[in-house]
């Protein structure tokens, strides 16, 4: 080989090297960080093409965003919340494909009061800001009858609490699965609360926000035989409002009174541990879950 065609290949090998190196050198692609999801309320206008979003930083009122559509899971009911906007919050940012929608990861709906002295319109104008409850005593206890505190939505505001109190309790209202929906699920599975709070650090919960769809992630399927004549299986309710097959029990005579539930909630019924219906009053937009497995 000629010492020509060797200075040539030797030139070319360093040429390669020096162009693999440059590359390394080189920044890799940026990929665009997902925004921070924040809270919002929502207000829906008509616009020369089309519906506008008008979304409201929650406890930052000033903060308002514009979007031309919204990105929705598909669980959404969007003619629901066209019907009944006052009634949701929304959790999201504007997309990162398009700067005129809005992209929602969780949606909440507002619970109406179950009491009938107070007011039943879930679109009457509540007070306070928006919070997330924790629990804020020592041990395991997450109840609203423990030592709780606010955590304000949107910013890093923590109130610890003297008192808090709710309207939503009754006979019929499940205040195991209030206080797990409460404390127990994930940042943005959990419900909101909207409250008002005193100088005393006294808080009122005036409005109860339910992630949706409730369960977050369905109910376990059970295949079960079938009951021998003349007996029947009795079922319990986790916190989540799942429920749970047990054993096969004698039918023992069952009142017959059946129930109602105030505006806004729907009765529901499963055999109890003494065979008879055991009733809740569940929000009426929850999702409804019978004993078929």
């Amino acid at each position: 080989m000629s010492n020509k065609l060797i200075s040539l290949l030797l030139l070319s090998v360093l040429l390669l090297v020096s162009v693999l190196a440059e590359a390394d050198r080189s920044p890799a692609p940026t990929i665009a960080p997902e925004p921070e999801h924040a809270y919002y309320t929502v207000n829906i206008a008509a616009g020369e093409k089309g519906d506008v979003y008008h979304l409201s930083k929650v406890n930052n009122p000033g903060q308002v965003l514009s979007a031309s559509s919204l990105d929705l899971p598909h669980t959404a009911n969007l003619s629901d919340i066209h019907s009944h906007s006052a009634s949701y919050v929304l959790r999201g940012s504007i997309s990162t494909e398009s700067n005129d929608r809005f992209k929602v990861a969780n949606f909440y709906k507002v619970a109406r009061y179950p009491n009938s002295y107070n007011p039943s319109d879930p679109e009457e104008e509540r007070t306070g800001n928006f919070y997330h409850v924790q629990g804020a005593g020592f041990g395991p206890c997450k109840s609203l009858n423990c030592s709780v505190a606010l955590n304000e939505l949107n910013s890093d505001k923590r109130i610890m609490l003297k008192n808090i109190t709710s309207p939503y309790t009754g006979l019929l209202i499940d205040r195991i699965w209030i206080d797990f929906i409460l404390f127990e699920l994930e940042k943005g599975s959990k419900a909101l609360v909207q409250a008002t709070v005193n100088d005393k650090n006294e808080a009122a919960i005036t409005g109860l926000f339910i992630n949706l769809p409730d369960p977050t992630r369905g109910c376990p399927k059970y295949k079960m035989a079938a009951c021998p004549a003349g007996q029947k299986r009795w079922y319990s309710r986790s916190p989540n409002r799942c429920l749970v097959p047990k054993e096969c029990i004698p039918q023992a005579p069952c009142p017959l009174y059946v129930p109602h539930c105030p505006e806004g909630y729907t009765l529901t019924s499963y055999p109890g541990k003494n065979s008879c219906p055991k009733y809740w009053c569940d929000p009426s937009f929850v999702t409804r879950i019978g004993t078929s497995y």
